[in-house]
């Protein structure tokens, strides 16, 4: 499979949870949304032997979305 049709299938299941938490929740925080979308574009990658680098998401620890603002300032 060629390497663009790797980085497309992560894009896609990244759009498709966007728009789907877009219209059944609207409310969603946007830390939760970005923290799911950033969970979804790395476990797709690993799917497609991507690594996260190459998607900009080297060393990135998603977890840290999910904590209070001042604990994201402390980390």
């Amino acid at each position: 499979m060629a390497k663009s049709d790797r980085y497309a299938s992560i894009l896609n299941t990244v759009l498709e949870i966007a728009k789907e938490r877009g219209l059944e929740a609207p409310e969603m925080s946007a830390s939760l949304l970005a923290y799911e979308l950033i969970e979804a574009a790395l476990s797709e990658a690993e799917v497609w032997g991507v690594l996260p680098e190459e998607i900009g998401l080297s060393g990135f620890d998603p977890n840290v979305l999910l904590k209070s603002p001042g604990e994201k300032a402390a980390a």
